[in-house]
């Protein structure tokens, strides 16, 4: 037969080889470094070595042959008669298979894994071979995983802020820890097995929107979102969820749930947002009655204004040459006050105006909308206005931009000292925003005015019989009405620089 010409060429091969030489296997086992491999007698003592044997113990060949196996046992295994029980199943059951602590030479503890196997001739036993190997290391590991998953268990279980729990892959509770008892009502007896659509509201559940969860976050990895959710006694609590989708080796095993209440978040903020609704009704009931007080108070302060205007220039015509110069004085004053009582009015109401938020904005050529503005067009001889950087173009309201610049140029001469006066317009682009700076040579304002100067009837220096005091609030209201920004820089003597800031608008650019 073919079989059987193949094993005689086998046993031939092995013949020539001298694979069939006992003392082929003995110069094998001789060279195994991995493994102690050695024999016992039938009563167990030692009765071969080999390398490996003596690198995994550290007993040397002649320490060791004679000796019983035992001293590689730790004493409560010799108390308990191990050594013997296990030689014993070895004969019963053909074979003896443990992992289990061992002692080195030198006292040290590894953990062995051991085989020991009977050997008969003739049905007699002649003894044992002994196969060691160290797994010392692989035991380590294995604690130190097992600790590692008693210690993440352990921190899940106590962890009273958080619901962390895990699911199935269809989304029946797998796991439950005492936070999420503590957040849901449930205990875990209770809700293992169940839906976790057990914690939503009739219609999330009525949109399937559970489902859609499982389903985004099994896409994407990840899912996380905000919501009513339901405890166990029917009551409502805002929760933060994030579902994360558990894979191995590519195929959903099931999801991981982590829920936090932040009902009392939530609560805030929709406080702080009833707040801020009801701030912004006030502010727009005060604006509105502002707005209709300017127009009442224009409208009635006008008629005797313009009357005593009249009886003024009456009383000035009727007054003959001879009038002394103190009467005469006394009507300019009250011609003067006039004229700043209606500068007064006028402010007032371009005040409410800008209560009223001009929203109409056009495209704007800084630059040159500055250069024909009346404030700019009429200045004196000994004023110089440059422009030290170039001006963009900005997407604005026209009449806003004419009060800020309006009144910061007029500011900058009428609050000036100097023979020669010296303003310059520069504005650098700052991320989102441009930002223009008005500055002057004029007498400087003191730091500890720099927040009142914006303040309504608020008036500094020497010509304060030629101020309104609304000027600034008028640009501070004008700014911060598009969400820019006002402040100045100053120093007692050394002149003011005024900066305020224009959000950018797409499209918008440096002039060239």
């Amino acid at each position: 037969m073919k079989t059987e010409a193949n094993n005689t060429g086998i046993r031939e091969q092995m013949e020539k080889n001298s694979l069939g030489d006992p003392s082929f296997y003995k110069t094998a086992i001789s060279q195994i470094k991995d493994y102690g491999i050695f024999m016992l007698s039938p009563e167990g003592y030692v009765a071969t070595w080999n390398p490996g044997a003596q690198r995994l113990k550290g007993y040397s060949e002649d320490e060791i042959i004679g000796r019983h196996f035992s001293v590689f046992f730790t004493e409560e295994d010799n108390e308990n008669a191990k050594p013997i029980y296990e030689l014993n199943v070895a004969i019963q059951d053909g074979k003896f298979e443990d992992e289990g602590w061992r002692v080195k030479k030198d006292g040290l503890r590894f953990w062995a894994s051991v085989n020991i196997t009977p050997v008969f001739i003739e049905k007699k036993l002649m003894g044992f071979v002994k196969v060691t190997r160290d797994f010392t290391q692989r035991k380590m590991t294995e604690e130190m995983i097992r600790e590692a998953k008693d210690r993440y268990k352990l921190l899940l279980d106590e962890t009273m802020d958080y619901a962390i729990f895990l699911l199935d892959t269809k989304g029946r509770v797998a796991t439950w820890n005492i936070g999420a008892q503590r957040i849901k009502g449930y205990k875990a007896e209770e809700i293992i097995g169940k839906h976790f659509s057990t914690f939503y509201t009739k219609e999330a559940k009525d949109s399937h929107y559970p489902d859609y969860e499982l389903k985004k976050a099994e896409e994407d990895g990840r899912y996380e979102d905000e919501g009513w959710r339901i405890k166990k006694d029917g009551s409502l609590f805002w929760a933060n969820v994030v579902i994360t989708a558990l894979f191995r080796e590519g195929k959903l095993i099931g999801f991981s749930k982590l829920t936090r209440d932040i009902t009392e978040k939530k609560r805030a903020q929709e406080e702080a947002k009833q707040k801020e609704e009801i701030e912004a009704n006030k502010t727009k009931l005060i604006n509105e009655e502002l707005s209709r007080f300017a127009h009442v108070v224009a409208h009635d302060l006008r008629a005797p204004l313009r009357a005593i205007g009249a009886y003024s220039k009456r009383a000035i015509e009727h007054l003959d040459k001879n009038a002394s110069e103190e009467v005469t004085a006394n009507i300019e004053k009250i011609n003067v006050n006039i004229t700043k009582m209606n500068n007064i009015i006028d402010g007032l109401l371009s005040y409410t105006q800008i209560s009223k938020g001009q929203q109409l904005k056009t495209t704007i050529d800084v630059e040159k909308f500055i250069n024909n503005l009346s404030s700019v067009i009429n200045l004196d001889k000994n004023v110089s206005l440059t422009f030290k950087t170039r001006l963009p173009e900005v997407v604005y309201s026209e009449p806003l931009l004419r009060q800020i610049f309006d009144n910061l140029i007029t500011n900058a001469v009428k609050y000036n000292d100097k023979e020669h006066i010296e303003i310059e317009i520069g504005c650098k682009e700052i991320k989102s925003v441009w930002r223009f700076c008005v500055k002057d040579n004029g007498m400087g304002i003191e730091k500890k005015y720099f927040d009142k100067i914006f303040e309504m009837f608020e008036t500094l220096g020497d010509k304060q019989e030629n101020s309104t005091g609304i000027g600034l609030a008028i640009v501070k209201k004008a700014v911060e009405s598009q969400n820019g920004k006002i402040w100045v820089e100053s120093e007692k003597g050394k002149g003011t620089t005024f900066y305020f800031t224009i959000p950018k608008q797409e499209g918008t650019s440096i002039n060239h």
